[in-house]
Order: structure tokens, then C-alpha cells, then sequence
């Protein structure tokens, strides 16, 4: 599956613009805010789209995908986005302002995008064979290189949720503990 980076900023654009209650984006934006300055702090990721569905009196889903300047195979990309999404639900849940609004709780992978753009300092997608973008949707896992010739994102593995989490776990158990 290839993916062109217009394809992919029209789906950010699209998916990041829904209409919203005030209050209730307020909140998320808040919990949003909060979540990506310790990420930043801990990881140096940054942020670069940040969204959602915010509903009358109802977070239905939030939405962030973050840039970072590493390189990743896919073992450590899967470890980073696992992490990044067990702390952002993390986040979420243990928010006592936010968690009335919820759609449900506890919130789930489900009710989040969750993704990790992969760059050179120049703002290029990282190139292969390292993953340039991994990203959550739904309960699906995608990971994708960067083809240089097309100039375009090719997915190259996907999993569900429940496989990332359940290898990253086998692997390295103390990784998911919450500081």
C-alpha cells in the first residue's frame, strides 16, 4: 500500500478538523497539551498534529501524532508507539477533570489516533530500511518506509493493537510501567 505524503496530510486535515464543543475540546486540548510536554521531556518528541472528536458534553476521540528525529526498525518503532499510546491512554484515564466526558471509560486504543512521524533534521522522512511512520487507527498498527524513487510512504507491516502490545510485553515488561 503507498501512501503520498498529500494523501497523508489531506487524511491529518481531514480527520483533525471535526466540529467541536468548546468545553469539551478545552479539555482534551488540555490533556492533549499536558501528555506531548512530557513526551517532549522525556522522549524529544514533538508534536505535530493534535485533534479529535469533541461532542456536546462527550470526548469521543483524541487524536496526536508527534515527530521524531530517531531511527527505528520496526521492533523499536513498535516499542515507541506501544509506549507512547500506553501513556497517552494513561494520561487520559487518570485525568479526573476529563474523564465525566469521556465516551467511555476506561478509554481505549480505540477511542485514540495515535501516530510517530520518523525525520532527518531536515524535515525528510528517516530512509530505509528504517520506518519513517507508524501509526494507530482503529485497532490496526501500521508501518511504513519512506520510497525515495516515488516519494511516497509504503506500508510494510501491520498488526493489530493487541500483537504490538502483547511482543512488546514478552520483550521488555518494565517498558510499559508509568513513571
Amino acid at each position: 500500500m503507498k501512501i503520498s505524503l498529500v494523501n497523508l496530510i489531506f487524511f491529518l486535515i481531514l480527520s483533525f478538523s471535526c466540529s467541536q464543543d468548546p468545553y469539551t475540546a478545552k479539555l482534551g486540548y488540555g490533556t492533549i497539551n499536558s501528555f506531548s510536554k512530557k513526551m517532549h521531556q522525556k522522549q524529544h518528541w514533538s508534536p505535530i498534529a493534535i485533534g479529535g472528536i469533541y461532542g456536546d458534553e462527550t470526548i469521543k476521540r483524541m487524536d496526536i501524532e508527534f515527530n521524531c528525529f530517531e531511527k527505528a526498525d520496526l521492533s523499536l518503532a513498535r516499542k515507541m508507539i506501544i509506549q507512547g499510546i500506553e501513556g497517552f491512554l494513561s494520561e487520559i484515564n487518570n485525568n479526573k477533570k476529563i474523564t465525566p466526558y469521556l465516551s467511555q471509560t476506561p478509554y481505549t486504543y480505540e477511542n485514540i489516533f495515535f501516530g510517530i512521524v520518523f525525520d532527518e533534521a531536515d524535515a525528510k522522512f528517516i530512509s530505509p530500511p528504517y520506518i519513517a511512520h507508524a501509526f494507530l487507527i482503529k485497532d490496526e498498527i501500521c508501518y511504513s518506509i519512506f520510497n525515495p524513487e516515488t516519494k511516497q510512504l509504503e506500508n510494510i507491516h501491520r498488526e493489530t493493537y493487541e500483537e504490538a502490545l502483547q511482543i512488546v510485553t514478552n520483550e521488555n515488561p518494565e517498558l510499559l510501567q508509568v513513571h
